[in-house]
Parts: structure tokens; C-alpha cells; sequence
């Protein structure tokens, strides 16, 4: 009994901290190269907006359990925090969710964990009109960071969707309304 209550301990200590948000290089994720679109789900807008809640809740408890002794808001020293980036990614995300659109379609990226971990790396809006698959939104999982899996795998598996279902992609959405992918996916990595 003390045996296994040792090993449960030492697993809520040092596995703990992979429930802090950007602070998981211990998990990795492989990407599904024979079949990329597989890695994408379908996910209602209410699932969507209730996985966006949990991160964002999980981003503020982080944030005032972190920074609880410098905090001031009434210094606005609040907005200073990088976190706050994540914070108003997830607010527009939900914002887009809120608009009811029929025509958008909500995906989730999954790529298989290398130890049976499953979880939503990013949410995408999409919109599939006139046979053309236009990418709205993009939204990163505060777990996730880029030494897991390259967020340009997303891409690739979006672009295998789009193949699939016989449609063009378009990424102009996204470019105009979120300079790090446009940066990341266009401009640096021109593979």
C-alpha cells in the first residue's frame, strides 16, 4: 500500500506541472502522414465554445496563482502578463462562436499522443462555400506549444481535408485576422 501510494504521489508532484498552460515538452504528438485528415474532428459549436471556457478558466487560475503577490489592477499592471495574448484569442474565438453561423464548421485537431494522450490541440472555424474551404479561426491550445508537434502539420492536415472533400483552401481569413499563422505557415515555412 505504501508502495503504491508512493508512486501516486511522486506522479501528482512531478506530472502535476503539466497541467500549467504552455508547459507540457514532456508530451509529444506524432503526426498521421499516410492519412493527415485524421487527425481533425468534428465538433459542434457548443463543445467548442465549452473547450475554449475550460482553457480560458484554466489561463486565469494560472495566471492569479502565478502572479497573486503582483498583481494590481489598479495599476493595470494585469494587461502586462503573456498569458493575456491567450486570453483575448480565446474572448475573439468565442466572440465568432457566438455569431450562429450555420455555414461555419468547428474542427478540433487531435494528433495521436505518444502515450495514448488525446487531447484538442487547436480548434479551427471553417466555412465550406462554392466548393472552397476557407479557415476563419485558428485557435491554439494553451497546452500546447510547438515543441510537441509543429503547428504546420495543422496546416497539412487541413489542406488534406480540403483534398478530400474536392475543395480549394483558402487561408486568406486567417492571414488578414492572425499574423503568427500567416507567418508561421506562409511567409517561413514554404515547404
Amino acid at each position: 500500500m505504501k508502495f503504491s501510494f508512493f508512486y501516486f504521489s511522486l506522479f501528482f508532484l512531478f506530472g502535476a506541472h503539466c497541467l500549467i498552460p504552455s508547459n507540457n515538452k514532456r508530451k509529444k504528438f506524432k503526426f498521421n502522414y499516410h492519412n493527415p485528415s485524421n487527425d481533425l474532428k468534428v465538433i459542434d459549436s457548443k463543445r467548442a465554445y465549452l473547450i475554449s471556457k475550460n482553457w480560458l478558466d484554466n489561463i486565469a487560475l494560472y495566471v492569479v496563482n502565478k502572479y497573486k503577490n503582483e498583481i494590481n489592477i489598479k495599476n493595470n499592471k494585469l494587461f502586462e502578463y503573456d498569458e493575456v495574448f491567450l486570453v483575448t484569442k480565446i474572448n475573439e474565438f468565442r466572440k465568432v462562436i457566438d455569431e450562429k453561423n450555420n455555414d461555419f464548421l468547428y474542427l478540433s485537431w487531435m494528433p495521436k499522443g505518444l502515450y495514448g494522450i488525446e487531447e484538442v490541440l487547436y480548434m479551427i472555424i471553417a466555412e465550406n462555400k462554392n466548393k472552397t474551404f476557407s479557415i476563419k479561426y485558428a485557435l491554439e491550445s494553451p497546452y500546447w506549444n510547438s515543441n510537441q508537434i509543429k503547428s504546420n502539420k495543422l496546416k497539412l492536415s487541413l489542406i488534406d481535408q480540403s483534398e478530400i472533400n474536392n475543395c480549394t483552401i483558402n487561408f486568406d481569413e486567417l492571414y488578414e485576422n492572425d499574423i503568427r499563422h500567416k507567418l508561421s505557415w506562409n511567409t517561413w515555412n514554404l515547404d
